[in-house]
């Protein structure tokens, strides 16, 4: 930046401001003693800044000086608003870079203890009395019983400590990674909206022999990989070949070599969580 002169008023010194960036010469003014300093940007554009700066000394009432007010005022507010998106497509690299916890994000945490408390309650969902009571059932009965709570309370039952163990590192990763940008309120909407999504087709498919928050880890794995793919300021990108270790999982485990798996959840849920990350995108993309 360089200092090219002087001018005695401020109306003078926007003035000239204003016709220079007309020109494509970005300057700043400062107040000195009683005097309105010019200062050229651009290097490259000291010589012509100082000629025009002699011209408009020379007659500063010219209408070329008098008009260009209202363009330089246009091209600021154009850039401001190029400021505006530039600014919005930016990750805050602080934020992605701070590690989230389990005591900031209280939705994953409620999700591992509550899987943790009722797998061990239920005896890993060998205690049919609990199981009953938390199992998914005919809609008519559990609306009718006022036993809401079942629609949800299956991703918590576990069959044994490794399908426990196994899911609760899922949640705790994707759910940290999602609740940590998206806010606990949406998380949890998000979780409710796979849970009954994945429970429901599960039950419908094979009947109410089934639980754990496998369902909801793919509906996680699922909103984080379009989110990664379509939305990447969102700062919630998978890396590649968890994206690909998530997908072979997903087709070993319907060949039956780990025993009975609840499949049908695994994929309405992962379908459910690319659907609640994929919708706002293409109706954001349709109205710009």
């Amino acid at each position: 930046m360089r200092h090219i002169g002087t001018l005695p008023e401020a109306t003078s010194a926007k003035r000239f401001a204003d016709y220079l960036l007309t020109e494509g010469i970005t300057t700043r003014v400062e107040e000195e003693d009683g005097q309105f300093a010019i200062w050229i940007r651009d290097e490259q554009q000291v010589d012509r800044g100082r000629s025009e700066l002699e011209a408009f000394l020379a007659d500063p009432q010219q209408a070329r000086y008098t008009e260009a007010s209202r363009e330089a005022q246009s091209l600021r507010h154009e850039e401001q608003k190029r400021e505006q998106r530039y600014q919005k497509n930016q990750v805050d690299m602080r934020r992605t870079w701070q590690r989230p916890t389990l005591g900031t994000c209280r939705v994953t945490l409620a999700l591992m203890l509550g899987a943790i408390i009722v797998s061990a309650w239920s005896g890993f969902g060998k205690d049919p009395v609990v199981f009953s009571r938390l199992a998914f059932g005919p809609l008519e009965a559990i609306f009718r019983s006022g036993q809401l709570w079942r629609l949800i309370t299956p991703i918590f039952i576990h069959m044994d400590l490794f399908h426990l163990l196994f899911n609760l590192y899922w949640t705790y990763q994707f759910g940290l990674l999602i609740e940590s940008r998206r806010g606990s309120a949406r998380f949890l909407g998000l979780v409710l909206f796979v849970a009954i999504a994945s429970n429901y087709a599960q039950y419908a498919h094979s009947g109410s022999s089934f639980g754990g928050l496998s369902g909801v880890g793919y509906g996680l794995f699922g909103y984080l990989w379009i989110k990664g793919r379509f939305d990447p300021a969102a700062g919630m990108q998978l890396p590649q070949g968890l994206v690909v270790f998530f997908l072979i999982w997903l087709v070993i485990c319907t060949t039956g070599v780990f025993g009975h798996v609840a499949n049908t959840a695994h994929f309405v849920g992962m379908f459910a969580g690319i659907a609640a990350a994929g919708i706002p995108i293409l109706f954001r993309a349709t109205r710009s």
